[in-house]
């Protein structure tokens, strides 16, 4: 793979590194609820910008971690 030509490292840099996104973020084909049961049966689409500059940089998305009720809060269950 090719680095930018403005970036300092290589596109691959973060190849393998398995990371685990908030449910805040949609990840293609896995549940995107952003906390609400009103969204429990929601399948994301498409990735997120961010989702797809991680995977673009070589990280492989494994899983969505719990997040409060649309972000708001400073507390899961």
């Amino acid at each position: 793979m090719m680095a930018r030509a403005d970036s300092p490292l290589p596109s691959w840099h973060l190849a393998g590194l398995p990371i685990v996104v908030k449910d805040l973020t949609a990840v293609a084909g896995l549940p995107f609820t952003q906390g609400s049961l009103l969204y429990k049966d929601c399948i994301a689409v498409a990735d997120d910008p961010l989702v797809t500059a991680l995977k673009a940089a070589g990280a492989i998305i494994i899983g969505k971690s719990n997040t409060p009720e649309f972000g708001a809060g400073a507390h899961t269950f």
